[in-house]
């Protein structure tokens, strides 16, 4: 096996930019499989609704990072409540952790298309970027966050569209 540690080799591989992402007060969202209400069971969801009920009073108190956490758990117990994700993502706007806002308001929008509020959270994320561009309208990490959040939006409103359309043409 040849050493890979001499100078002229690590020299000659092409080197590989290293990716960091932001630190997070939150972890990474679990991943949903392709799950429905009959999948969770009633002690799970039971149990998912006492973490939502203390994340509820956490966001109420103005505690974020605590109600982030305990959205999480209620999360991992019933992952089918979109209404989870959509806490979860106020919750991360609030946080001024836009992408993970997004992920999750996706994630709410997957789970149950029709639920307006999902929508509703792409529309903040919007208007804190706007903010923040009209305090530093140099930003271009924020205007590329805007410009592709905005993106997003017109695409998932067009196919919301495009499914109600479907569903009226099918009566």
């Amino acid at each position: 096996m040849a050493n890979h540690s001499s100078s002229s080799e690590a020299s000659s591989l092409p080197s590989t930019p290293t990716i960091t992402t932001p630190p997070s007060s939150i972890p990474p969202s679990p991943t949903l499989s392709r799950l429905t209400l009959q999948d969770v069971s009633e002690e799970a969801r039971s149990e998912a609704a006492k973490w939502k009920a203390e994340a509820n009073k956490a966001f109420v108190g103005h505690d974020f990072n605590k109600a982030a956490d305990l959205y999480t758990k209620a999360i991992e117990l019933n992952p089918a409540d979109a209404t989870l994700w959509c806490n979860r993502a106020y919750t991360r706007i609030k946080l001024e952790e836009h992408g993970y806002g997004l992920s999750d308001a996706s994630m709410a929008i997957e789970i149950n298309p029709k639920y307006a509020k999902a929508y509703y959270r792409y529309k903040q994320a919007i208007s804190d970027f706007k903010k923040l561009l009209a305090l530093e309208p140099q930003n271009q990490l924020v205007r590329t966050q805007l410009d592709s959040t905005q993106k997003i939006l017109r695409k998932v409103e067009f196919e919301k569209a495009i499914e109600l359309e479907e569903e009226k043409s099918a009566y």
